[in-house]
Order: structure tokens, then sequence, then C-alpha cells
């Protein structure tokens, strides 16, 4: 009877490919991790700044309001008057509060960018177009819509929304 020494080639051929196997799976564990909490960074820097700017808006309630409705699908890209210097207007207030968040959204969120409006569907709409119907039924609801890239294609697919009852 031949007794076995040492160890085969085919032996250490399957060893090497179950461990290369089980490697690749916790590679790609690893990466799909890092996806996930990247993803889910941005979704709740899009949270923090939706609601920022719900209670910038509620601060500002004469410029809320109706006739007023300083708040519905400005221009965040004028400079504002600084409001933190010296007392503003109503108007003022809302140009300054918009412009502000809308600095804030394009720093934290890859090509961020965002729309308030009174919008009675806010759950539509896509990047350049919000689909904000301006219905003025009473009360008025406001949507605050963000966009951004969340995967590096150069295209803002990913969108957050909430709305704001005055």
């Amino acid at each position: 009877m031949l007794k076995q020494r040492g160890v085969s080639m085919i032996e250490v051929l399957v060893t090497l490919l179950v461990t290369a196997v089980g490697l690749l799976g916790v590679a790609s564990l690893q990466m799909n991790a890092v996806k996930n909490t990247r993803e889910s960074q941005m979704r709740s820097i899009a949270t923090v700044l939706a609601h920022d700017m719900a209670e910038r808006m509620r601060s500002n309630l004469v410029g809320l309001s109706v006739p007023n409705q300083y708040y519905d699908q400005m221009d965040g890209t004028a400079t504002a008057t600084d409001c933190r210097a010296g007392a503003c207007s109503p108007d003022q207030l809302a140009q300054y509060d918009y412009w502000e968040w809308s600095q804030q959204l394009n720093n934290l969120l890859p090509l961020g960018t965002g729309v308030v409006c009174i919008d009675s569907t806010p759950n539509d709409g896509v990047d350049g177009n919000g689909q904000c119907d301006v219905n003025l039924a009473i009360p008025a609801t406001y949507a605050i819509k963000i966009f951004w890239d969340e995967d590096g294609d150069g295209v803002r697919e990913s969108r957050f929304v909430t709305k704001v009852l005055p």
C-alpha cells in the first residue's frame, strides 16, 4: 500500500480557486458598502438642506403668504442682499434665503440644484423642469425639490422632495 506524501497539484489549484472566489466576493461586498454609504450620505445632506429651506420659509411668513409668495420659483443665481448685516424686507429675505440655499446645494451635493415652488403634485418634475403647477388652493402647498448627480455621470438623476404648508 502506498502512503500519500504531500499535497497534489490539483488540490493546491482547487484551494487557490476557492480562496480567490471568496476574496472576490468580499471585495464586491466592500464596494457595494462604500457605494451605499455615499448614496446615504448624499440623501442625508439633501434632507437637511430641504428642511433648512423649510425653516427659512417658516421664519418669513410674510414672504411666504398669499399674495406675496416670494419663495415661488426664485432665481438662485442672482446675488442677494446680505440680510445678516441688517434689516431686510420680506422679499429681500426670501431672495437671500434662496441664494444662500442654492450655494449650499452647489457646494455640498455633486451638481446640486433645487427649486422651491407652489405645487399641488410635488412628487413630479425633473432637473431643469420642476413641473410646478402653481395651484393656489388654500392653503398653497410649497414643494422643495433637490436634484443631484449621485453616480458621477454628469446627469442629475437623484431627487429629494418635501412639502411645506405655510
